[in-house]
């Protein structure tokens, strides 16, 4: 089957397998990413983290601003270009839903690549591979903006049940450096 179709099912199968999961994992998820992420080698030096509004079976991430207010957070912000910039969020940051209905900060300052500063970005994803690939929603927003910084340390947020033994990958797909199961 060719790639692109074989997404498109993939797809399918697995927003059907996230909205059956029950919604005690979804809080047991965000608990354990308190956890898991403050036990990841590096996570102490980080300085700035870009992170999302879940969606629709994502991993909640809304909590790390609280944990870890000594470091800055960034949720992407879509304009109408293929683009996704990223803007700094706190606890007091007021939101509105963009064309795709995803919640964006209203106001905030532009995260930059800052080479004395350490950053990462956290990835959503529908389904990963061991090999660090993943099956997004279909838009190519995190993969252009991977390739666009490299060296940006990437980690992909998954349930287990996420995981695949492979899953299709097109010329543009980027992988990320590690996938952190909650």
């Amino acid at each position: 089957m060719e790639p692109e179709l074989e997404k498109k099912r993939l797809r399918r199968e697995m927003i059907a397998l996230l909205k059956n999961l029950p919604q005690e994992r979804f809080s047991q998820a965000q608990q354990r990413l308190q956890l898991e992420i403050q036990r990841l080698p590096g996570w102490i030096d980080v300085n700035e983290v870009l992170m999302y509004h879940a969606i629709n079976g994502e991993i909640d991430t809304s909590i790390l601003p609280l944990m870890a207010p000594e470091k800055s957070f960034f949720i992407p912000v879509i304009q109408d270009s293929p683009t996704m910039l990223f803007q700094e969020v706190t606890a007091f940051t007021e939101f509105r839903k963009n064309y795709l209905g995803i919640n964006e900060p209203l106001t905030g300052k532009l995260w930059s690549r800052n080479p004395q500063k350490e950053s990462w970005i956290l990835v959503p994803g529908l389904a990963f591979s061991a090999n660090g690939y993943r099956l997004g929603r279909g838009k190519g927003y995190y993969d252009r903006f991977i390739a666009a910084h490299p060296g940006l340390k990437s980690i992909g947020l998954a349930f287990v049940e996420q995981l695949m033994d492979s899953i299709p990958v097109s010329a543009w797909d980027q992988p990320v450096d590690r996938i952190l199961f909650c």
